[in-house]
Formats: structure tokens, sequence, C-alpha cells
């Protein structure tokens, strides 16, 4: 009985492996400006089974963010009782940037899921920025590390650049890529698990307890 059930499993993580190994195509749409809309289309099996998500509606999304601006507003009126400024998501950015190897480990990561991706066509457009302008230097390098591997290939065009003035993060790209998801699970898992990620992931873990604490 052992053995046909140990015959059962190793056959269906065989299947789910040889499922994984065949290529995906993705057709993808982003958009962040003053909202977030996009548009994604999955094929697969060599474009006979199709997925598409329901795009997000704008006057939606324009609601979203106007409720999410009046919490904010509401957690930074100042109190009586409140001693220090409230921990904000761009220095949580800001720390797990500075933390020992990850934007070396980040590159590399990097690096190697563009060197996995088959890029068919790639336009984008935007503008970056975090409130220190030498946090945003350091994110401007990490992200023209990214992009200047990839900005030698003909069907590739980016024009995105660094605001040092103000926080920002503004987006407008569309493109087809193809990839294999057992090869991208597997880079992702090698740098889920290198001491960098690792540092990284302590860092943001200390950084909400202490946002939970104030």
């Amino acid at each position: 009985m052992l053995p046909v059930i140990l015959s059962i499993i190793a056959g269906l993580l065989l299947l789910s492996l040889l499922i994984l190994a065949i290529p995906v195509t993705v057709t993808f749409s982003v958009q962040r400006l003053e909202t977030f809309t996009n548009q994604v289309t999955i094929g697969w099996l060599f474009g006979r089974l199709r997925y598409a998500p329901l795009r997000e509606d704008r006057v939606k999304g324009k609601k979203r963010v106007a409720r999410r601006e009046k919490k904010t507003v509401k957690k930074t009126v100042p109190t009586e009782t409140e001693a220090a400024p409230a921990r904000r998501p761009s220095d949580l950015a800001k720390a797990i940037l500075k933390t020992r190897g990850f934007i070396k480990r980040t590159i590399r990561l990097l690096q190697t899921l563009i060197g996995a991706i088959r890029l068919r066509t790639l336009q984008m457009k935007g503008r970056i920025g975090l409130n220190d302008p030498y946090d945003t230097g350091r994110l401007w390098g990490l992200f023209s590390a990214l992009t200047g591997i990839i900005h030698m290939k003909q069907q590739v065009l980016i024009q995105v650049e660094p605001d040092f003035n103000h926080p920002a993060f503004e987006i407008d790209g569309h493109g087809i890529i193809r990839i294999i998801p057992l090869q991208m699970i597997a880079i992702t898992i090698l740098f889920l698990i290198s001491p960098p990620a690792l540092r990284a992931a302590w860092t943001a873990i200390k950084w909400s307890r202490r946002r939970k604490e104030r």
C-alpha cells in the first residue's frame, strides 16, 4: 500500500512540475497617477487558454483614494498625548533599503528574473521619488541598474525620471512578456531565503511592531 501512495505522490509532484514548466504569456497595461488602474491578460498552453481579470473602475478607484486620504488626515491630526510623529510607509522603505546587502541582492534577483523573462515588447514612462533626496538617489540607482539590463533591447522603451523634491510614484506602461512559472518560483525562493532578504524581513517586522506601539 505504501509504494502505491508514494507513487501517486511522486506522480502528482511530477505533474505539477510539468504544468509549471509550460510557458505563460502575460499582456499587461498599468497606470498609476491619481488612481491605480491595470489590465492583465494571461495566456497558457500557447494561447489556447486565456484569463483576463476585470479592469478596475476609475470611479471606484477615486473613491478608494479619497477614503484613504481622509483616514490619513485623521491619523495625522496632532493630539495632546502624541509624543512623536507617526511612522510613514516611506520610512519602512528607507529602513529596508539600508539593510546590509539587500540592494546588491535585490539587483542580482532582478537581473536573474529579467534574464528569465522573454520580452516581446515593453514601454514605460513615469516618475519616482522618496521624502529624502539621498534615499531617492539610492532608489534611482537600483532602478537604473535594473533598466540598464533591458535598455539595449529594441523592443524596450523606458522613460522614467527621479523626483528629488517630492515623494512620487507615477507609472504608465504596457507590454507583453513570456515566463516559465517553475523557473520564476525557483529564483524567488532562492532570494527569499538569502541572508539579506531575511534581514530585511526582520527589519520590516520590527518597524511594524514599533508602529503599532505608537
